[in-house]
């Protein structure tokens, strides 16, 4: 099971792995069909009805669009794509989910998929990354800020193999398995490291030198990492 808030609607998976969704829908971002608003939650579809047999197992939601990630490893996308975001190659708005051919994200699994306000992160088995969507202030780690319509995999991370991503608003945040953390987008009210500059090319930060770490409940510690990002490890 799991849930997902946009800017203005939410998204949840049943623990069949089906989808359900409602509240604002005026870029389909419903995943309905329409682009109806819906006050209390609609059914999307299972997997024999819309995800070709899948369970979903996670989704993500981003200022008017939404992705979901299957068992199988397959990605989907629906909503608005005005800006390149649900990398389908163009920027139409899909009514409905649309699968993404394996081969536009290097062949390999999708494991996670984040939604940023108007851009997209991936990762696929492997610990490799992919954007796409809205490049201003460089949330798609390109080291520019052209606007991508299809998943582009994003080669900074010197050999660090990647287990989790996270998109902001302008920015994005990705987790090693060594415990690093790596940031870049836009920098403005703290978010990129208490770095106040655009920066458009991944960097990273080890963990050790920017966090408070303090006992939490349940023999968790919780770690505050400065680009407000709150990490739970438990021990």
């Amino acid at each position: 099971m799991a849930v997902a808030c946009g800017a203005g609607f939410t998204t949840a998976v049943t623990e069949q792995g089906g989808v359900w969704a409602c509240g604002q829908g005026s870029s389909g971002q419903l995943g309905l069909g329409t682009d109806e608003n819906e006050l209390l939650l609609a059914w999307v579809g299972g997997a024999d009805e819309v995800f070709d047999g899948e369970a979903v197992v996670m989704v993500a939601a981003g200022d008017a669009h939404a992705a979901g990630v299957t068992r199988d490893g397959a990605l989907w996308s629906w909503g608005d794509g005005q800006w390149g975001q649900l990398g389908q190659g163009d920027e139409e708005p899909r009514q409905q989910p649309q699968r993404l051919c394996r081969e536009m994200y290097g062949g390999l699994p999708a494991v996670m998929v984040a939604c940023g306000f108007l851009h997209t992160l991936l990762l696929t088995a492997g610990g490799c990354v992919w954007s796409c969507g809205l490049g201003r202030f460089g949330p798609l780690g390109h080291n520019a800020e052209a606007n991508e319509l299809r998943l582009r995999l994003v080669d900074h991370f010197k050999g660090d193999q990647i287990v989790m991503v996270a998109a902001g608003g302008h920015h994005s945040v990705a987790l090693g398995a060594e415990g690093t953390v790596w940031t870049w987008g836009w920098g403005r009210f703290g978010v990129y490291t208490y770095i106040y500059i655009h920066i458009c090319v991944s960097m990273h930060v080890y963990i050790h030198e920017y966090i408070h770490t303090y006992k939490h409940a349940h023999t968790c510690t919780h770690i505050c990492i400065h680009t407000c990002i709150y990490v739970y490890i438990c021990i």
